[in-house]
């Protein structure tokens, strides 16, 4: 699926983005990726912008070398977030992640001639791995800005296979609070956790932010703030789940 984007003018020599768009325009990619991480969750959101100079890509096991051979300097490869002072030295970094398989692929997405994970699995990965509240807050942040184009029954459904319902659930009640409204439709096994509060009795405030799921709605409010333009459209109707 191929998805509308705005054009960077400001491209520098060291936006990895960027150099990677020309390698793929000169067929010069060794096999399957996709762009996760950052630079994905900015495609989708364009909320928090990543390092220009970092990539993130997830490529099939098998083609690790062959990428490692592609990516001549001034990239610097590896297969793991390198440390700080390693990446502040580079001119060009990409970290590879060797667990793309043929599904997520499948559900890519496609952006000014480059291959993206789907925000649905870039949301169920974020949820995984989230381990601060800017995490969290970046799932907020695409469930927003994406919430027209995602395939909602797929994404419940992967939330639910992960075991990610709660900490799922909880995001979306404090969009929704935050809305004033149902902006974002309730996942099907929402019944199951006991919410804070009532939907109906919503805008009310509630203060019990010591549960283990660990989502705080300062964090959230304050991305939503960035996103509340997303939100006003007039002919928008409410989405009820």
């Amino acid at each position: 699926m191929t998805i509308p984007s705005t054009p960077n003018s400001t491209r520098r020599d060291s936006d990895a983005r960027a150099a990677l768009a020309t390698l793929a325009a000169q067929g010069q990619l060794p096999g399957d990726y996709l762009i996760i991480g950052p630079h994905a969750g900015f495609a989708y959101h364009r909320w928090l912008y990543p390092i220009a100079k970092m990539l993130h890509l997830c490529v099939r096991a098998e083609d690790v070398a062959r990428w490692q051979t592609a990516l001549t300097p001034p990239w610097v490869i590896h297969l793991s977030p390198p440390i700080s002072d390693e990446a502040r030295a580079a001119v060009r970094l990409a970290i590879l992640d060797p667990s793309l398989t043929d599904a997520l692929y499948a559900r890519r997405r496609i952006l000014d001639g480059l291959t993206y994970i789907s925000p649905e699995d870039w949301c169920v990965a974020l949820l995984k791995e989230a381990r601060t509240q800017i995490a969290i807050s970046e799932v907020a942040a695409v469930l927003v800005a994406q919430r027209r184009n995602l395939d909602w029954e797929y994404l419940n459904s992967q939330v639910a296979a992960a075991e990610l319902g709660e900490r799922f659930t909880r995001i979306i009640e404090m969009i929704n609070r935050e809305a004033d409204r149902l902006l974002l439709p309730l996942p099907p096994f929402a019944a199951s956790y006991a919410l804070i509060l009532p939907l109906q009795e919503f805008p009310q405030p509630y203060t019990r932010l010591d549960q283990p799921w660990h989502v705080k709605r300062a964090a959230i409010a304050k991305v939503l703030v960035d996103l509340r333009a997303k939100w006003k459209d007039p002919d928008e109707r409410p989405i009820v789940g």
